[in-house]
């Protein structure tokens, strides 16, 4: 049950930030697919808002 729970998050994980890498897109922030990219979009979305 835990193995199938945590795939379960990973899965989840990376359809939020695939969601989130393209709804940026539309705005013209891009970055590179994989977790390790997401400060980068935060950082994007941070310096937007301010």
């Amino acid at each position: 049950m835990v193995f199938r729970l945590r795939d379960l998050l990973i899965g989840q994980r990376t359809q939020t930030i695939n969601a989130l890498r393209g709804h940026l897109a539309e705005f013209g922030i891009i970055a590179g697919k994989g977790r390790e990219n997401v400060s980068r979009l935060r950082l994007a979305l941070e310096q937007g808002v301010s």
